[in-house]
């Protein structure tokens, strides 16, 4: 089996007329997220669900109090050598139940800048990462905003985004911008295992008031079975973001590549076809999510769901969204690719499509 690569999210810059908000990258922004609210966040393509926010844990205003993340952070680096770094008398001054977060291993600390482009300046951004055994990579992000006074600073927690299982690599993230709104981007592996690997894009807006998450999709995915099943490498490109008038648009390229590696049929990789579509995500500022707009996308969210989601696809999945590449294959001079698509349909149940395939080959 082969094993799996992330790969990396291309990121374009493009340019704008001047009635439309020019979309642009910060790569060095980074992080991970749980605040004002609670849940996991799930792998997949984001239902269409734009009048909402899937909830972050909730915080206890009224238990918060004013702690600075650069003292956690000289804390956590004090105590490296310990068997454990307990932090859980920070997580009570913050208003954070403490759980199965009061413990970390070996804890890598990191503080950024996060610059979302509004005038009162930065927040900051602490993340914590264990990749000892006690979490198997499990990953806080905690959200700060500083106010100053005559004699200090004043720290106000707006939130915090936990994750669990990200065993390979600490998550990475970048700040996306339209100029008229501007999200925390964090990449996260939500799905593992024999021939199997999957990351999710999650963007979220940071503001006085909290974090909400307004937007997921697959990132990249690898799924391998058995022959003849073909080998799925599917990712996405983020294209551009856009704001004019009362509506937002997120364009996202999405492509799924599906090869053999070996077998019976072949020694070396073989590239059975690609296809590449684009999705278009849009919100009016009445919404926080954003939802897939389907006139004017290239795929449904079913198809998003079918392909990229979770550990699908299924082999009448494969079929009925591919039958044209297929057919293309079924009417080819390419005999390996042909002798391929004959055991892979041995393999499928009865459709419409296994039929029309069928058919094809036969000719």
């Amino acid at each position: 089996m082969k094993h799996f690569v992330a790969t990396l999210m291309s990121l374009l810059l493009i340019s704008c007329s001047e009635s439309k908000s020019r979309f642009s990258i910060d790569p060095e922004a980074s992080s991970n997220t749980n605040g004002l609210a609670d849940g996991d966040s799930k792998a997949g393509v984001s239902p269409d669900d734009g009048d909402q926010s899937r909830s972050l844990p909730a915080l206890d205003a009224r238990r918060q109090s004013s702690v600075s993340p650069y003292e956690i952070k000289q804390y956590i680096e004090e105590h490296q050598k310990d068997e454990y770094v307990s932090l859980a008398e920070y997580w009570n001054r913050l208003g954070i139940d403490v759980e199965e977060w009061e413990k970390y291993g070996t804890c890598e600390v990191a503080i950024f800048e996060l610059v979302l482009g509004r005038s009162e300046g930065s927040n900051v951004m602490l993340r914590l990462y264990d990749h000892s055994g006690w979490s198997m990579g499990g990953t806080r992000y905690l959200f700060f905003k500083p106010t100053s006074t005559a004699h200090h600073t004043k720290w106000i927690l707006l939130g915090y985004v936990d994750f669990q299982d990200q065993r390979y690599e600490v998550p990475k993230h970048r700040i996306l911008s339209s100029e008229a709104d501007h999200w925390l981007v964090l990449t996260i592996l939500a799905g593992r295992g024999s021939g199997y690997g999957l990351y999710l894009d999650i963007w979220y807006e940071i503001t006085d008031s909290g974090i909400k998450d307004v937007l997921s999709y697959t990132s990249s995915k690898f799924l391998s079975w058995r022959d003849p099943i073909p080998v799925i490498e599917a990712r996405s490109y983020v294209i551009g973001a856009t704001t004019e008038s009362d509506r937002t648009n997120v364009v996202i390229d999405f492509t799924a590549s599906y090869v053999l590696y070996g077998g019976p049929h072949l020694k070396e990789k073989m590239e059975l076809w690609t296809k590449k579509q684009r999705a278009v995500f849009v919100r009016s500022s009445r919404q926080i999510r954003f939802r897939l707009d389907s006139r004017q996308s290239q795929l449904s969210n079913k198809e998003l769901d079918a392909i990229y989601a979770g550990e699908g696809p299924s082999n009448s999945e494969i079929l009925h969204y591919n039958v044209d590449d297929l057919v293309r294959i079924a009417t080819s001079t390419n005999e390996k690719a042909k002798e391929w698509l004959r055991s892979y349909l041995s393999e499928c149940g009865k459709t419409p499509e296994r039929e029309r395939l069928l058919k094809a080959l036969a000719h």
